[in-house]
């Protein structure tokens, strides 16, 4: 699985497609591409704003991600949802079917990795020198959790549902 982001600091449509290219040349079964989000209340936003940093506008952005799924999908890939790739039916994501859809549990391992479990959300550490450390000293490295409510888990099967074009609020 690699999980690509477009629209980072000094990403242009050539490094993207270089990246694109690498990415094809290791055959992984599933292959995302995210869009890098700008939050409000961050040192990434306040760069942006003071102009320290550029990044490329929407419309460039939509350029270079087409021109990528044209990439993936030449290489023998297949468009599975608005921006989710894979090699054949048989690698869809697991956790797209189990947790997505039904809502089961998974366990995130690694620096800055997701979990959902016992209906709470958690993340780990995204330090990977304090991630390491935190559990060579036998303990847990999650840097932040959530107790998820009913209300939440509605809206997460709505929007799941959305990018799967299914909805199942009997789960």
């Amino acid at each position: 699985n690699v999980d690509l982001m477009s629209g980072l600091i000094n990403q242009t449509e050539e490094s993207f497609t270089k990246t694109v290219e690498q990415v094809i040349a290791l055959k992984p079964e599933n292959v995302t591409i995210y869009k890098m989000k700008v939050y409000l209340n961050n040192r990434l936003f306040r760069k942006l704003r003071e102009g320290t940093i550029h990044l490329i506008s929407d419309e460039e952005e939509i350029k270079m991600v087409r021109k990528g799924y044209k990439q993936f999908i030449t290489a023998g890939y297949t468009l599975i949802d608005h921006y989710s790739f894979l090699t054949t039916p048989e690698h869809l994501h697991i956790h797209r079917n189990g947790q997505w859809e039904k809502g089961e549990e998974m366990l995130g391992l690694g620096a800055s990795s997701h979990s959902y479990m016992d209906s709470f959300m958690f993340q780990n550490e995204s330090d990977t020198a304090k991630y390491i450390e935190r559990v060579n000293n036998n303990e847990r490295p999650i840097a932040r959790a959530h107790k998820v409510i009913t209300k939440e888990l509605m809206v997460k099967r709505a929007v799941f549902g959305l990018k799967n074009l299914k909805i199942n609020f009997l789960v």
